[in-house]
């Protein structure tokens, strides 16, 4: 469900908006009737939120958007689009924006909208859109001519907060699962076949003791060492974990038994259906670099994108 898109991005643009159509929407979104599309990137804007060619222009009393936006999420799905438009100075100043709230039929849209429907790698909806002599009137401007920048800033680090933390239940999802499927009676095994798995727990385990015992104490500072906390005290144990038994170098534990039952795990999950096997692309964008935290400039092939490879139906 487009939780973040709609009741995080679009509710946190439209809550910082005094008119009358901003307040309408937030309404809908709370009845569950409104879902919104945030279309903002452009093909030349990279990640940079504030670089906008689209331009806003009025004409009497209406204003008239022209350009194209990129990965507009949930726009398949939407009933409005929240679209960044320039109404003034250079493409990739953070002052002369303007917010417009539009209502969309994705089957249908209307006149002035040109739009290509497709989905993510990770399945969700997006759409490319081409705006021309789109005509709106200046009920449909949500935010102070040319001042929309501080609200849209603000309404990304929400957004932003919440995808972290989707993140992080996704991230203990997947290791439950992954602990939950890896589990195995590996002691009951015939002799090279038990000396594999448990050679590939205790080179796992090494190496995730390392990285593990080292960033708490990084993140705990001077105090990660102290006799006072536990910190110190079972980061010494990893560190000692490591070798006992055997480690990576020594004949007993080499690190070519985890390679080897790591393939076999991999084998035995496609064998059951539980890896999702990437269906071939017809199509890929040149889609917006995503660096994790920041937001700003390049792009690259979809490919390495996370989350943003599009695959066309």
């Amino acid at each position: 469900e487009p939780f973040i898109g709609t009741v995080v991005l679009g509710g946190g643009l439209l809550r910082r908006s005094n008119s009358r159509v901003a307040h309408d929407l937030i309404g809908g979104i709370a009845a569950g009737d409104v879902v919104t599309g945030f279309a903002a990137l452009e093909p030349t804007s990279g990640q940079s939120f504030h670089s906008v060619r689209t331009t806003a222009r009025r004409e009497g009393q209406d204003w008239v958007l022209d350009g194209e936006k990129i990965v507009v999420s949930d726009a398949p799905i939407a009933t409005h689009l929240i679209i960044t438009a320039r109404t003034s100075g250079d493409h990739a100043d953070t002052s002369g924006l303007t917010l417009f709230a539009v209502p969309f039929d994705p089957a249908g849209p209307s006149q002035g909208i040109e739009a290509h429907h497709y989905r993510t790698i990770d399945d969700h909806h997006a759409s490319d859109l081409v705006m021309t002599d789109l005509r709106l009137p200046d009920s449909a401007r949500i935010s102070e001519v040319d001042q929309a920048w501080p609200v849209i800033d603000a309404a990304l680090d929400e957004a932003t907060a919440a995808t972290v933390a989707e993140a992080v239940g996704m991230l203990r999802k997947v290791l439950a699962d992954t602990v939950e499927y890896t589990k195995q009676p590996s002691l009951n095994l015939d002799g090279p076949r038990r000396t594999r798995a448990v050679s590939a727990a205790k080179a796992t385990i090494a190496r995730a003791a390392r990285l593990v015992g080292q960033e708490a104490v990084q993140l705990h500072g001077g105090m990660g060492m102290t006799e006072e906390l536990a910190i110190g005290h079972y980061f010494k144990r990893l560190t000692a974990i490591e070798s006992e038994f055997g480690n990576q170098q020594s004949d007993a534990w080499p690190e070519q038994h985890a390679a080897v039952e790591r393939q076999d795990l991999l084998r035995r999950q496609i064998d059951e259906g539980r890896r999702l096997i990437p269906r071939p692309l017809e199509r890929v964008y040149r889609v917006p670099r995503t660096d994790i935290g920041l937001r700003g400039g390049g792009t690259e092939p979809a490919a390495h994108v996370l989350g943003m490879q599009v695959i066309e139906r």
